[in-house]
């Protein structure tokens, strides 16, 4: 159960690239999201309860990473040639009272460049 507090995580994306140039990095809603980005699902792996979390641009919380669409924003940047780290934060939001068990979500990562 996360009835109390959000729960808050922290990684990256890694994008590669062997001669400079300009990048956008799109994420979809997830495949349980019905494509909404105003609050991504995650499905429990062994039952039907959804739990509700979402992936962002930034420390704060405040810019959803998406598509664009949907009160969502994308990242972009230009790579100089070399491997770079992207942050990623996540949350799981507060409120949610939960069956314990793995709960999972797939998001496809696009990277244009």
């Amino acid at each position: 159960s996360t009835s109390g507090p959000a729960v808050d995580s922290a990684g990256s994306v890694n994008v590669s690239c062997n001669q400079p140039a300009a990048y956008q990095i799109r994420l979809d809603a997830g495949l349980h999201s019905g494509g909404q980005f105003i609050a991504r699902n995650m499905s429990r792996v062994q039952g039907l309860e959804t739990m509700q979390y979402n992936l962002y641009r930034d420390a704060s919380r405040t810019l959803i990473w998406g598509d664009g669409t949907g009160g969502s924003s994308i990242v972009t940047g230009n790579n100089p040639g070399v491997s770079q780290s992207i942050p990623l934060y996540g949350r799981i939001y507060a409120g949610q009272n939960l069956h314990t068990g793995e709960y999972a979500d797939v998001v496809t990562v696009t990277v244009d460049w």
